[in-house]
């Protein structure tokens, strides 16, 4: 790691504790009753969002790796909408850029503040369907080391992400019919998000199916083992049109050139599994659905052997370990919690600071203006 990916990281890590110092007062300030209505509720978590929202929205358009090519396809008029709905896929995410661009007469600063700001507060909002199980600012400062600087490239699939992980928070408290209209709303965003579904057919009630779950971990392993299988599945169904480039096309014909030694495989997959170790301590419900969710980061990841980018379909389920961690924490006996806490601040942080400083572009940072 070099010393400017180093200080780098660090000051992003400095703006996101701040933010998460802010959740911590927006947590405290619930408990006691202090922020009654719903203007007073979203104004405090725009407060607790907005460093963070600052960070991504002001960077230049040179950090991301992705960040050039979505403002040259999508904020730029330089293809019609009509050309872009037909020959791309994630139709919300082209309209929505459209208007934008009118509305905001180009300018990238306020197109990029305005997603990471929905990213954010949609995060929250889901975040929030689970509040007197898990710690808010617990489960955002898990968010910003494991996904937020991704929200600096792949910015649709952050949004899509944070959609899908309200959508469940929805379908676990009792709004069934919000699941599927927010899950279809993200997958329209980012075709990840379609996922969703699948995660769903997972929130297996207490006691029960004890013979699935066994069955489900040999699969997955099998599966993670074999990711040509899946792959070789998955290709049936979205192998055409928009998807073909990840199914037969350049992204497949890199990842079966390149030479892979499986080191970012581990480093991505480890985080998700180390609260698998404790969720015993987890309610049942839940637990079974951390199971089998976090359990599926391995053969989704494995998926970029297959095709560079299909890795990106782990997000999905990875993004769990925002429940997973503080729910975790929240089960255990008190004298372990410490012993979890001090092993997840250095995992994350390890991750952080590994995945990072070589991938996503996010090194170096510069302003927009």
């Amino acid at each position: 790691m070099t010393s400017e990916a180093f200080f780098t990281l660090t000051f992003y890590l400095g703006v996101f504790a701040f933010s998460v110092f802010l959740a911590r007062l927006y947590e405290n300030s619930i408990k006691k009753g202090q922020l009654e209505g719903v203007l007073t509720r979203s104004l405090a978590r725009l407060l607790v969002i907005s460093p963070s929202v600052l960070l991504i929205g002001l960077r230049s358009i040179d950090v991301g790796y992705d960040t050039v090519g979505l403002v040259n396809l999508l904020f730029s008029q330089r293809i019609p909408l009509d050309i872009l709905l037909e020959t791309q896929h994630d139709p919300f995410s082209i309209i929505v850029s459209w208007v934008l661009y009118f509305v905001l007469d180009g300018n990238t600063v306020a197109y990029f503040s305005i997603l990471s700001c929905a990213t954010l507060y949609i995060l929250l909002l889901g975040i929030e369907e689970w509040k007197g199980e898990i710690s808010i600012a617990y489960s955002l400062s898990v968010y910003y080391l494991y996904f937020a600087l991704i929200g600096m490239d792949q910015v649709k699939q952050m949004l899509a992400l944070s959609i899908l992980f309200l959508a469940i928070g929805k379908l676990f408290h009792g709004g069934k019919r919000s699941f599927f209209v927010l899950t279809t709303v993200a997958g329209f965003f980012h075709f990840t998000a379609f996922f969703g579904y699948l995660l769903a057919l997972f929130k297996i009630k207490a006691g029960r199916h004890r013979l699935l779950e066994v069955l489900f971990v040999v699969a997955v392993l099998a599966l993670t083992i074999g990711s040509d299988a899946l792959f070789g599945a998955l290709a049936q169904v979205f192998g055409a049109g928009a998807y073909s480039e990840y199914f037969v096309g350049r992204f497949y014909q890199q990842a079966q050139a390149a030479d892979r030694t499986g080191f970012r495989f581990l480093l991505d997959v480890v985080p998700c599994i180390l609260p698998l170790i404790l969720l015993r301590y987890v309610p049942s419900e839940s637990r079974r659905f951390l199971l089998v969710t976090l359990l599926l980061v391995m053969p989704f990841r494995a998926l970029g052997y297959q095709s560079d980018f299909l890795y990106r379909l782990y997000y999905e389920p990875a993004v769990f370990i925002l429940l997973a961690y503080p729910m975790v924490y929240e089960s255990l006996p008190r004298r372990k919690k410490g012993l979890f806490l001090a092993a997840s601040i250095v995992i994350l942080l390890a991750y952080y600071y590994l995945a990072y400083s070589t991938s996503h572009g996010v090194v170096p940072y510069h302003l927009a203006f």
